[in-house]
């Protein structure tokens, strides 16, 4: 039960405020509806974060044991371009 209210929580909150669920019986039309917003191109202005070059030579590292364990068919080495 403490997993379907949390749920419920994170369900609601990412609704846009929306009040409840409606279950049966509950009339759409007099419920309480969000209030989302259509987000145009260029509207926002997304926050790029790189690597360091500490963190890339850790997921060099990485790979290069998942290759070695998959006797070379590490997938995501192959897709990095290592």
């Amino acid at each position: 039960m403490l997993d379907a209210n949390l749920l419920i929580e994170v369900y609601l909150s990412m609704t846009a405020g929306q009040g409840e669920i409606l279950f049966a019986g509950g009339d759409p039309d007099t419920e309480h509806r969000g209030t989302q917003q259509a987000i145009t191109p260029g509207q926002l202005k997304l926050r790029v974060q790189r690597a360091t070059a500490d963190e890339l030579n850790a997921h060099l590292t990485r790979l290069a044991g998942i290759d070695k364990v998959s006797k070379g068919k590490c997938v995501w080495k192959a897709l990095d371009g290592a």
